[in-house]
Order: C-alpha cells, then sequence, then structure tokens
C-alpha cells in the first residue's frame, strides 16, 4: 500500500480496535449485569421460601411478643430442622414511625435496640403483606435482603423479618466467560482487518492507478489501461479517459502554437533584416498559412531585388548623363566669365554715359531756364510793343 492508503489503514485499525474494545468492555458489563440478574432471581426465589417457612415453622404470635433471646433461639431452632445455610442471616425489625428498631440480629447483635433504616421496600411489604426484596452495596457487599411481613388473624403486625446473603459469594470466577469474550472479541478484529485490508486493496490500487494517470497527463502522455479493478471505476475510467483525450489535444495545440510563435518570430527576424536592407533573406515556406504569407514575401523580395538592380542601373546610366551635363556647365561657365568680362566693360561705358547723360541734362535744364527767362522777357517786350502800338495809334 501506499503511504497514505497505510495512513489510513492504521487510523482505521484503531478506530476499529477502539470499537472492539468498547464492545468488549460493555460485553464484560453486561455479562456482570446478567450474571448478577440470575443469582438475583435464583437468591429471590430461595429467600421467598425460606421466608415461607420461617413464619410456617416459627409461630408468628411468638415472633411478635419474643425477645431478642427467644428469637435467637427460634432461629436456631429452624436452621437445625430445615438446615438453612449459615450465609442467610436473620434480622427482625420493628417499624416506629419514621424509623425502624432492631429488635433481633443474628449477625450483629450489638445492634439490638437500635434504629435502623426505614425502607420504602418495608411500608409496602407492609401494607400490601406480600414479600419485597431490597437491594444495596455495602462495604464492597452486595447485600439481597428479603422483607417478609407478619400477619396475625388477617392483622399486619409493625414487626418484620429481614433475611439477607451476600450475592457476591455466588458469583463465579468470569475468568473463564472472560476469556471466551477476549478471544471472541480478538477474532471479530482480526476479520475486522482482514475485511479493511480487502476492501482498501482495491481503493489503494485505484488511487496509485489515477495518480499514475494524472503523472502521465501532466507528462503529456496517453493513460494506461487499468489491469484490474475496473469495474469498481469504470465510468470515472471512461472520464478520465476522454480527459486525456482532450488533455493530449491540447498539448498538441500548445505544440502547434509554440511552432507557430516560433515560425512567426523567424518571419519577423527576416522581415526587420529585408527592412533594413538585407534582400538576400529568404523565409521558409511550410504547408500552412504562414507558409503561404512566407511564399509571398518572398517573391516580394525578389521582384524589390530586381527593382533595385534596374534603379542601380538606371543610377548609373543617370551619372554618366550627370558627367557630360557637368562638363557642358563648365565650358558654359568658362563663356559666362568671358562674356562677365565684357558685361562688367559695357556696364562701364553705360556708366561714363550715363554720367554724361546727367551732365547733358543738367545742361539742357539750364538752357531751358534760360529760354523761359528769355521768353518771359520776351514776353514782357511784346506787352512794351504793344503798348508803345496801342499808344502811337493813339497818337494819331
Amino acid at each position: 500500500m501506499k503511504t497514505d492508503i497505510k495512513y489510513l489503514f492504521l487510523r482505521l485499525s484503531l478506530i476499529v480496535f477502539a470499537i472492539c474494545l468498547i464492545a468488549f468492555i460493555i460485553a464484560v458489563l453486561l455479562q456482570k449485569n446478567a450474571a448478577l440478574d440470575r443469582i438475583i432471581l435464583t437468591q429471590s426465589k430461595q429467600l421467598s421460601l425460606i421466608g415461607n417457612a420461617f413464619i410456617y415453622n416459627v409461630q408468628p404470635d411468638s415472633v411478635t411478643r419474643a425477645d431478642a433471646a427467644k428469637l435467637n433461639q427460634q432461629v436456631k431452632n429452624f436452621r437445625l430442622n430445615l438446615k438453612i445455610a449459615n450465609y442467610y442471616k436473620f434480622k427482625v425489625v420493628q417499624i416506629e414511625n419514621t424509623h425502624t428498631k432492631v429488635v433481633y440480629d443474628e449477625q450483629n447483635p450489638e445492634s439490638i435496640g437500635k434504629d435502623f433504616d426505614l425502607w420504602k421496600e418495608m411500608n409496602e411489604a407492609r401494607q400490601t403483606n406480600r414479600q419485597t426484596f431490597h437491594l444495596e452495596q455495602k462495604k464492597g457487599q452486595t447485600i439481597y435482603t428479603l422483607i417478609q411481613p407478619i400477619q396475625i388473624q388477617n392483622t399486619l403486625s409493625n414487626r418484620l423479618i429481614l433475611i439477607n446473603c451476600d450475592l457476591n459469594q455466588f458469583k463465579k470466577n468470569n475468568f473463564q466467560d472472560l476469556k471466551f469474550h477476549t478471544l471472541g472479541v480478538f477474532g471479530i478484529w482480526l476479520l475486522l482487518e482482514l475485511f479493511l485490508f480487502l476492501f482498501l486493496k482495491p481503493i489503494d490500487y485505484t488511487v496509485s492507478y489515477f495518480r499514475e494517470s494524472f503523472k502521465r497527463l501532466k507528462e503529456g502522455k496517453t493513460i494506461l489501461e487499468p489491469e484490474t479493478g475496473l469495474k469498481y471505476f469504470q465510468e470515472e475510467y471512461h472520464l478520465l479517459k476522454e480527459a486525456s483525450r482532450k488533455f493530449v489535444q491540447i498539448e498538441e495545440a500548445k505544440l502547434d502554437r509554440t511552432e507557430e510563435q516560433k515560425q512567426i518570430k523567424e518571419f519577423l527576424r527576416i522581415v526587420t533584416a529585408a527592412a533594413e536592407g538585407d534582400f538576400t533573406v529568404q523565409a521558409s515556406v511550410t504547408a500552412d498559412a504562414l507558409g503561404a504569407l512566407s511564399d509571398s514575401f518572398n517573391l516580394m523580395i525578389n521582384d524589390l531585388s530586381d527593382l533595385i538592380r534596374d534603379v542601380k542601373k538606371a543610377a548609373s546610366q543617370v551619372a554618366d548623363s550627370t558627367q557630360n551635363i557637368l562638363s557642358n556647365i563648365e565650358d558654359m561657365a568658362r563663356g559666362a566669365v568671358d562674356q562677365a568680362s565684357q558685361t562688367e566693360n559695357i556696364s562701364r561705358l553705360a556708366q561714363e554715359m550715363n554720367e554724361l547723360i546727367v551732365d547733358t541734362s543738367k545742361s539742357a535744364q539750364q538752357s531751358a531756364k534760360a529760354a523761359q527767362e528769355a521768353r518771359e522777357v520776351a514776353e514782357k517786350g511784346q506787352q512794351v510793343v504793344k503798348k508803345a502800338i496801342e499808344g502811337m495809334h493813339n497818337i494819331r
């Protein structure tokens, strides 16, 4: 058995042992009580016979009137005549209100004249005129007492005859009974232990099987067919088998996802390399959707490579054309330098001409001013002449 099942077996064994021990104690107590009941029944009959015989052989009126000495003689004669065993002891008491007084006591003569208990069985015997019995434990003894009422001419006396004995002396040696009970309880305990072992054995196998099955499930393996005991957990086995199938599917899906993630990471690495300008990379082509994407990516990379080659070729041609243009530009630059020199001379001549024009303009302005002044003088002279002519006409 496994450790946990052994622990369970040990605990259940202790519980079974405790139950058997309790059952043993109860059986012993019941045996003692049953033995005591049998003794009480036997002694009840015996004491009843002795009480009836005492009333029959001893005159009741003599008992009610006799003192202790006479009662002692009557008891001795009664013992001799009927051969009463010495373990039966006689006592006569007289009821006085709430207690009784000892009139005669064969066993303890010193108690004569002293007060004694008033048992409820005493009142019952006196009121019903029937024998009653009283049982009490006293100083390690089990005292069983017959209470015999005394009736004289249909009148109950206030005296009672008590005949008692110690029941312990009738008890047999219970060693044989104790031995029998011990062997019986031990046998029952062994049978229960065997039953417990046979009961826990398939449980132990079942627990071991399920433990191994769960271990295999964690490792991603399928469960094994149980060797024995399938009838005890057939439904659980089918459930576990279905769980195993689903678990394997989940593990396979995890592996597929792991492989896909690995392919995606590799694809991203290739795409990153291509983005950085490395068009020599190629993605792995698989049969899944990512493989189709990788194939398309490879086609795109090939097209880009061709395009880049064309661009490089065109760039080379542009570079050649640019070189020719630069040569022409240099020639044009040299012509432009010569033209700039000529332009500078022309500019200088134009500046000189401009200065001449400015001087001419100033002279023209001065001439215009002089002409304006001459015109004004001419106009004034014309007015003077006109006035002179008018004056001349006036003179005529």
